[in-house]
């Protein structure tokens, strides 16, 4: 008869634990994802598997284009592009200046992004960055002699 009345707190403990153990489960998972995330903004750590959706013959398909910059390394800030098919070059316009960015992260994203571009853009030449108040171009024959 002690086993039957304690079927009920046994059940409610079972659940218990079963929940704990589901929560601590998607908490560590989000927490993974967070991480994930963050590292995708620096260029050591981004990773490059995830851009291969991305890789196109031709310069000019804007959404292809957009949301190849969205997903490297300072496409968290607010931008917007410039395409130029015919000149095969493609303009990224940052709503930040350099100096609120910081010139190291800024280097190493810039020639990373480019470099990023140049390999899964096929006939892209030329890529200009654009920050309030200062610009860097660059061409797939300057990074090329890298």
């Amino acid at each position: 008869m002690t086993q039957g009345r304690n079927r009920p707190l046994r059940l409610l403990l079972t659940v218990g634990v079963m929940g704990v153990a589901i929560v601590t489960a998607l908490t560590g998972q989000m927490a993974r994802q967070r991480w994930y995330q963050a590292a995708q903004t620096n260029p050591l750590t981004n990773d490059v598997a995830r851009l291969a959706p991305f890789k196109n013959a031709y310069v000019g398909d804007a959404a292809n284009d957009y949301n190849l910059s969205t997903q490297l390394p300072l496409g968290d800030v607010p931008h917007t592009i410039a395409i130029a098919p015919t000149q095969q070059s493609l303009e990224i316009r940052y709503q930040q200046s350099v100096g609120t960015l910081g010139i190291q992260t800024m280097e190493s994203s810039l020639v990373y992004n480019a470099t990023a571009n140049f390999s899964l853009v096929g006939n892209l030449n030329s890529l200009t960055f654009v920050f309030r108040g200062a610009s860097f171009h660059t061409t797939r024959v300057q990074l090329q002699s890298w």
